[in-house]
């Protein structure tokens, strides 16, 4: 995980963690997708364009994910202000 900002609190859980972002996190997983849960749902952004002009024009709340090319990675951004749930 990265994170476009220093993290708030993160709380370590049986499957996942609970992170308090304060800007944009990039989660990478080796397979299958991360799971992201939000007190307050968050808008799913969708396409390659649509994810990048939300990632580069935009500070709205939201959640993306895309696959990696040839692989069976998938790359999840997630923007809130609100502690998060990250699970797998």
């Amino acid at each position: 995980m990265l994170a476009e900002r220093p993290l708030g609190d993160v709380t370590d859980l049986p499957n996942g963690l609970r992170i308090a972002p304060a800007g944009v996190l990039r989660i990478a997983t080796t397979s299958g997708k991360a799971t992201v849960t939000s007190p307050t749902p968050l808008p799913t952004i969708e396409g390659v364009e649509a994810v990048t002009r939300w990632l580069v024009d935009s500070t709205a709340p939201g959640v993306a994910t895309l696959p990696l090319p040839d692989s069976q990675q998938t790359i999840t951004y997630v923007r809130t202000t609100e502690p998060v749930t990250i699970t797998r």
